[in-house]
């Protein structure tokens, strides 16, 4: 009831209470990425100029690729979470499987033997991970800004 209070009071004011609520329920480190992907698409929007309409601003090729991330990030998750059924599943058949630990980069590319001939990692603590996935999600932010920033030229040429 609280929340539903403050969202209300926020509308009545004036201010969007979605990014508000997102910021209240979320974490620093989830709300980062998101602020980023806010100053990508103000500079995209700069570079690329005002759209004419509506549908020009709603159909930009960058907010399309960034639906489309946003989607198949999901999709991945979801996918993920799935993995330890599957390996239950192969475990009941007698088959010994762990689609999880193969499919995990992180310890493949940064994990240290622990002494038992198993790669262990903690993504916090390894230096060279962390800045591994700065520099990716630089490029994906840089690439998101190149294609955000180009004209949609099927819109242009529209009459309407």
């Amino acid at each position: 009831i609280s929340g539903i209070l403050i969202a209300v009071t926020l509308e009545l004011c004036g201010v969007s209470a979605l990014p508000v609520a997102v910021g209240m329920y979320l974490s620093l480190d989830s709300t980062l990425p998101i602020f980023i992907g806010g100053m990508i698409r103000l500079m995209a929007d700069r570079i690329r100029g005002k759209p004419k309409s509506e549908a020009e601003a709603e159909t930009s090729p960058g907010l399309l690729l960034a639906s489309g991330l946003i989607a198949g990030g999901t999709l991945c998750g979801l996918l993920i979470s799935f993995f330890p059924l599957f390996d239950n599943v192969f475990d009941m058949l007698g088959k010994e499987t762990n689609i999880a630990s193969f499919l995990d980069l992180g310890k493949r590319f940064f994990g240290k033997d622990d002494g038992s001939g198993k790669a262990v990692w903690d993504p916090d603590a390894v230096r060279e991970a962390k800045i591994t996935a700065t520099v990716v999600f630089g490029l994906l932010a840089a690439f998101l800004l190149w294609v955000g920033s180009r004209k949609n030229k099927a819109l242009l040429d529209d009459p309407k």
